[in-house]
């Protein structure tokens, strides 16, 4: 607690006679005043006034002002600040309401609880969108009219969806186009089958085969000629001993690590399996090593956002501010390399005060009187004004 003491200019004597007179004072002090702060600390006070001034040695005044600490509590922390909306993304849609986003990010949080928001939707370009008209697809062409000799096909199709706004309109939905517009058609003939031929092998698969040929060829859209004109069928002979054959290795599996060791497999069928004592199958599947290279650790710089800038190196007229930061793991085996470890922007780019400039005094004039008192002036210009704060012309010698 501190303690003030005041004096008054008052003063009172007695008028009988000069015996001492005591002070005299407000027993009551005036409510306190407010806390000079809201938190952290801070002091209020209160007062009393002295009614009666001691004289002729009467007991001084004592204290006429309190003084005491208040709100002793710490100031809250302010929980979350925010850095400034971004732009707009493009608009979802063209047409037919779309939506568009933005986002902020959080630039300071002591509690992430407390922070606002971080994205933002609104509704854009809401007018109706044109719309191309739909059709089915064109029908089979129906049959022609006639088989030859000329005839008519037709095909149709139908709307589904119209034409809306400034869509593309719908085409025909009815079409037709001439056929067998050829000479009437010559089918072939073919010869009856001959007898079958002696058997192909003395052992396994054994066929024997027949033959017969075309007598006429077919002519103008007739029933074509048959491809087949030998017909084979097997034979009865012992089975032949049967290698197994197994089909082409498949391509290998991607490994299972992209580095540092992993493994790749690939495997193959039985296409056909031994018999008979023929050759015995492979194995069917296989395993290899791969991707044994270290893998690539990427190089962990500090934060900007951690960094202060330097103190600019001009006052005005443009300087330049530095800051940088350390690397805190570097980089191993083809990881992404390290960034930037300074940074340089431009700082303090108002133009400096320029003072007034005068130009040279001119000569002293002639004397304005030949003799007694008299008077000689001289003069000079300005060169240059004063600008941006410098010394004006009543402030150069």
């Amino acid at each position: 607690m501190v303690w003030n003491f005041f004096t008054s200019s008052t003063v009172q004597f007695s008028i009988s006679g000069c015996r001492p007179m005591g002070k005299r004072t407000d027993n009551w002090f005036s409510a306190w005043s407010a806390c000079s702060k809201s938190c952290a600390g801070g002091t209020y006070s209160r007062q009393r006034a002295i009614k009666t001034v001691a004289s002729f040695g009467g007991k001084l005044c004592t204290v006429n002002s309190q003084d005491s600490i208040c709100n002793t509590l710490e100031c809250p922390v302010v929980a979350c600040t925010m850095n400034s909306w971004g732009s707009w993304n493009s608009c979802s849609k063209t047409c037919g309401r779309g939506i568009k986003k933005r986002t902020r990010t959080v630039k300071t949080a002591t509690d992430d609880t407390q922070c606002p928001h971080l994205n933002e939707v609104v509704t854009c370009n809401g007018q109706v969108c044109a719309v191309d008209c739909v059709t089915t697809a064109w029908t089979a062409w129906s049959d022609c009219s006639n088989t030859c000799g000329g005839g008519v096909q037709s095909r149709a199709r139908t709307v589904t969806t119209p034409t809306v706004a400034s869509g593309k309109a719908c085409g025909a939905v009815n079409e037709q186009r001439m056929c067998k517009q050829q000479t009437c058609p010559v089918d072939c003939i073919a010869s009856m089958w001959g007898s079958y031929g002696a058997c192909s092998k003395t052992c396994g698969a054994a066929v024997q085969t027949r033959f017969r040929s075309i007598s006429r060829t077919s002519l103008y859209g007739g029933v074509l000629c048959p491809t087949e004109l030998s017909e084979s069928t097997s034979c009865t002979v012992p089975e032949c001993p049967v290698d197994c054959v197994m089909g082409q290795w498949s391509v290998f599996t991607k490994c299972s690590k992209d580095c540092g060791g992993g493994q790749r497999s690939r495997a193959r069928t039985i296409v056909r399996a031994a018999s008979n004592g023929g050759a015995q199958c492979g194995t069917i599947a296989n395993i290899e090593a791969c991707n044994d290279t270290p893998c690539p650790v990427d190089c962990v710089m500090q934060d900007w956002s951690l960094t202060v800038w330097g103190k600019c190196d001009a006052s005005c007229n443009g300087g330049q501010r530095v800051r940088t930061r350390v690397m805190l793991a570097p980089a191993f085996y083809g990881g992404k390399a390290c960034g930037a470890a300074a940074q340089i922007e431009q700082c303090n780019n108002h133009a400096c005060p320029s003072d007034c400039e005068m130009h040279a005094w001119s000569i002293w004039s002639s004397c304005s009187a030949s003799c007694k008192m008299g008077w000689q002036t001289r003069s000079r210009a300005i060169k240059a004004d004063a600008a941006n704060g410098g010394k004006d012309r009543k402030s150069v010698v």
